[in-house]
C-alpha cells in the first residue's frame, strides 16, 4: 500500500531507458489500473544484470512505504512518496557518478530509522534520512 488507501498497489518504472516513468499501479476489478505516476526515473541500465536499483521502505516514518529510485540519469537517487495519493519527493541524494549497484535501506545504527545504502561509481554512500 504505497499511498496509505488500505489496498494494495505495484510501482513500476516504464521504460526506465527512455523517459523512465514511475506508475503506481491499483488492482480493481480483477486487473490492473494506472493510478498515478511521476516522470524522470530509472531502475535499469542497458546491458546490466543489476536488478535491484530501486527499493520501498518507509523512510519518513509515516507507516507507508516510500521509494528509493533514481533518476532518469541514474546519477541522483530520489526518495519519493504517493501518500495520501499525491507524489512528492522527500530527499534527493545527489552523486558526481551513476548508481549502477544494489540500492539497499536498512537502519544501520539502531536508531528506529532506516539509511539509505548506494554506492555510485562502487564507491559505499550511507545516508541518513531526517523526515
Amino acid at each position: 500500500d504505497f499511498d496509505g488507501d488500505g489496498r494494495r498497489e505495484i510501482a513500476a518504472v516504464i521504460t526506465p531507458h527512455i523517459g523512465g516513468i514511475l506508475r503506481l499501479y491499483d488492482w480493481r476489478d480483477e486487473r490492473l489500473e494506472p493510478e498515478t505516476e511521476a516522470p524522470g526515473f530509472s531502475n535499469h541500465a542497458i546491458g546490466s544484470p543489476e536488478q535491484g536499483l530501486s527499493m520501498a521502505a518507509d523512510m519518513d516514518g509515516d507507516g507507508i512505504p516510500d521509494l528509493l529510485v533514481p533518476d532518469a540519469a541514474r546519477r541522483n537517487l530520489r526518495i519519493v512518496t504517493f501518500s495520501f495519493g499525491k507524489f512528492r519527493q522527500l530527499a534527493e541524494v545527489v552523486n558526481t557518478d551513476t548508481i549502477d549497484l544494489a540500492v539497499l535501506a536498512q537502519d544501520l545504527d539502531g536508531d528506529g530509522r532506516r539509511e539509505a545504502i548506494l554506492a555510485p561509481g562502487g564507491r559505499l554512500k550511507v545516508v541518513a534520512f531526517e523526515p
